[in-house]
């Protein structure tokens, strides 16, 4: 199975975020973490998945960091109308990488693109939570990172394998892509997980050093140290 399955890095199209946009509601489908941003459920799929995908765009258009790995499995697949699709995207990640000296954003410019992105949020999302969410990720990011910093971190924001393409060993190679990468540049990594993710991660080598509740569930921040 591993042979048929092909890994690689990318900035993602509109068109391909669609996908990807995709596989992840599937992939978290009934999830604290959906409910919690959009606790209406199924009613409000299409503001939500139109939300996520141009937050998405906005993300790689205003941050070079930002870069996903995405995984592909080589295989035919006959579409409506007879269409045939070879190359079927089944799982993807999401990272920040560091910026190059003398290209980092200031505190200021980033509490203006922030505060700009928060005119996005559609009326189906829960706006009171999501604020308080985004306050508890920056204070376990900088738990995280304790007394280093910040510049010697990737943040992986996002994994996430088609439910029908799970244990397979894709989210293990696409993880440890980054990580490898990661550590090439002489940097850790940094991830918040989900309560049901962390043996996984614990697996390929994080080490829990924080946690946040959302819902009653505990969220654990882990972390890979430099090289």
């Amino acid at each position: 199975m591993a042979d048929t399955i092909r890994i690689r890095s990318t900035r993602p199209s509109a068109q391909e975020l669609q996908v990807l946009v995709r596989i992840w509601m599937e992939t978290f489908a009934g999830h604290t973490w959906r409910a919690s941003h959009f606790p209406r459920g199924t009613e409000t799929e299409d503001e939500e998945r139109e939300w996520r995908v141009g937050w998405k765009l906005r993300a790689l258009d205003n941050d070079p960091t930002n870069f996903y790995v995405v995984a592909h499995e080589e295989e035919k697949k006959t579409l409506p109308g007879g269409a045939v699709e070879e190359d079927i995207i089944i799982g993807w990640t999401s990272w920040n990488s560091v910026a190059e000296p003398g290209k980092e954003k200031s505190a200021e410019q980033k509490g203006r693109e922030e505060v700009e992105e928060m005119g996005y949020r559609p009326d189906a999302m829960d706006k009171t939570e999501q604020e308080r969410i985004r306050a508890g990720l920056k204070v376990v990011y900088k738990k995280c990172i304790g007394e280093g910093d910040a510049r010697d971190y990737w943040i992986l924001q996002v994994l996430c394998v088609h439910p029908s393409h799970q244990r397979k060993g894709v989210a293990t190679r696409m993880v440890r892509w980054g990580i490898e990468e990661a550590a090439r540049h002489g940097k850790g990594v940094i991830v918040i997980a989900t309560p049901m993710g962390k043996p996984f991660y614990a697996s390929v080598g994080f080490q829990t050093v924080a946690k946040m509740d959302i819902w009653g569930e505990a969220f654990p921040g882990m972390v890979i140290r430099p090289p």
